[in-house]
């Protein structure tokens, strides 16, 4: 990250969540669902907390899939996939055809005046399929998998998704000596909070990481598959309603997450492979 006051930004950005979700809790009405947030130095919260209900199953596509689907959220661009990959994982937020944004996996967050600091605090209690928990050790985990050509999770993807909402990855630098990338860095603060830096503005930052394309997934799991991490062969493993049940040769199967955080489908799905 820019060599700045990184630990006056935390500290500064911590006690701007405490007061605005204060604000916020005293000023809504419990279970209401409603939400804000997306704005400079705004918060993003649920009314009543994240207890459940508050999240439904994705649609998922009709009739048979490709044997070779790969269900890899970070380098998907085949719309089935992308379609199933939205019952298996979860992206911190997710925005609506106006754009406005609703918590997910981040039940609030905040923006600094500059828009170049986001504070994202994590639902509590939130699994992935495997029983990991989901925090802000996983949530980097990801970010770094997605911009780190060095991480350990990076196996051989391409990660073009990535690279074309944020111009590069880490390291790359432009003609000029700048970074190509918008995003600078995440940050830990505590267990279920993090923060994420970038080097310049980015004002469609809440609707790029509400795609699919930036779910979540469980990094133990990555890390056991390698690269066959989203196939048969591997595993698929976020946090969403539904999970990977039976991946056979001739079918796929999707069972009801019965853990999940928000209201739990009621039935299996199967999809036939050719």
């Amino acid at each position: 990250m820019h060599k700045r006051d990184r630990q006056g930004i935390l500290l500064t950005g911590i006690s701007i969540v405490i007061l605005l979700l204060a604000g916020c809790q005293s000023g809504a009405e419990a279970g209401t669902g409603e939400t804000t947030g997306g704005d400079t130095g705004s918060v993003g919260t649920t009314s009543g907390g994240s207890t459940g209900g508050e999240a439904v199953a994705p649609p998922l596509p009709e009739g048979p899939v490709s044997s070779s689907i790969v269900l890899d959220p970070a380098g998907n661009s085949d719309e089935t996939a992308r379609a199933i990959d939205s019952a298996i994982y979860e992206t911190l937020i997710v925005t609506n055809a106006s754009g406005e944004s609703s918590p997910a996996l981040a039940q609030s967050w905040v923006v600094s005046d500059d828009t170049l600091d986001y504070i994202f605090t994590l639902r509590s209690g939130v699994t992935f399929h495997d029983g990991t928990p989901v925090n802000a050790d996983a949530v980097i985990a990801n970010f770094t998998r997605w911009f780190d050509p060095a991480s350990s999770l990076r196996g051989s993807g391409s990660y073009q998704p990535w690279a074309d909402a944020f111009g590069g990855f880490q390291g790359e630098m432009t003609d000029g000596g700048s970074p190509k990338s918008s995003f600078d860095g995440i940050e830990k603060v505590d267990d279920l909070t993090v923060l994420v830096h970038l080097n310049r503005p980015q004002p469609d930052l809440l609707m790029t990481l509400a795609d699919i394309s930036f779910g979540i997934a469980s990094p133990i799991a990555i890390e056991a598959s390698g690269d066959t991490y989203g196939t048969a062969s591997g595993s698929a493993v976020g946090t969403g309603p539904y999970k990977v049940g039976a991946w056979t040769a001739s079918s796929l199967t999707l069972d009801p997450n019965t853990s999940y955080w928000g209201e739990v489908p009621a039935d299996t799905k199967e999809f036939p492979l050719q």
